[in-house]
C-alpha cells in the first residue's frame, strides 16, 4: 500500500509481517526453520573460504577465531541503539552484506548498490572496510571502476555453484552470441 507523509513523498507500508519470516540464510543452513522464530543475538560462525595462495598469518588466526566466536544481532533483528564503535556493530553489517548477498542469482553485487542503502540497513559510513577486513567471508574484486563483493563460499575457484537456471541460460546465451560473432566477424 503506498502511504505518502506529511512532505508529500510517497513511499511504501507494510501491511502485516510474519517474524518466521526473518531467518537468515545463515541461521537456515546451521539452525533450520523455526515457526516460533524471533530475529535477535546470534552467535553462528560465517563459513569462510580463502584463496588457495592466501597464508593465513599467525598473529591473525587469534583475531579470525575471536572475532567468529563474537555474538552479533540478526539482520532482521531491532537495531535501535546499536551504534558505530560498538562490538556488534561490524558483525552486524557483515550479516546484512552476507544476507544480502545470498539473495542475489549470481551471488555478487557491485558495492555501490550497497552505499546507497546504507543509511537504511544501519551500516557503517565506510562500508568497503568490512569486506576487505573480513577477507575470508567475502572476495572483493576491483576490476574496472566500481569494487564488486562475491560470497566466497558460493563459488568454487571462479565457477559458481549450485547455479540458478537463469544464469545457466545466460551463460547458454552468453556462449551462442560468442560463437555467433565468430563464426560471422571473426571476433573472439
Amino acid at each position: 500500500m503506498t502511504v505518502t507523509n506529511e512532505d508529500n513523498i510517497e513511499f511504501l507500508e507494510l501491511a502485516s509481517w510474519n517474524p518466521s519470516w526473518a531467518i537468515a540464510e545463515l541461521e537456515k543452513k546451521v539452525i533450520g526453520v523455526n515457526e516460533d522464530h524471533q530475529p535477535g543475538l546470534l552467535s553462528l560462525a560465517f563459513p569462510l573460504k580463502f584463496l588457495s595462495d592466501y597464508k593465513k598469518v599467525y598473529r591473525y588466526g587469534g583475531k579470525i577465531d575471536h572475532f567468529q566466536k563474537r555474538i552479533y544481532l540478526s539482520p532482521y533483528a531491532d537495531v535501535h541503539g546499536l551504534t558505530v564503535g560498538m562490538k556488534e556493530f561490524d558483525k552486524r553489517g557483515l550479516a546484512v552484506m552476507h544476507e544480502l548477498l545470498s539473495f542475489t542469482i549470481e551471488k555478487r553485487l557491485v558495492t555501490d548498490h550497497l552505499t546507497h542503502f546504507r543509511r537504511e540497513l544501519v551500516m557503517p559510513q565506510k562500508l568497503m572496510r568490512l569486506p576487505l577486513k573480513h577477507c575470508g567471508i567475502f572476495y572483493v574484486s576491483d576490476r574496472g571502476k566500481r569494487f564488486s563483493l562475491f560470497l566466497t563460499k558460493a563459488y568454487d575457484d571462479s565457477e559458481l555453484i549450485g547455479k540458478c537456471p537463469l544464469v545457466l541460460w545466460k551463460e547458454k546465451v552468453q556462449n551462442l552470441v560468442g560463437t555467433l560473432r565468430y563464426l560471422l566477424f571473426g571476433i573472439c
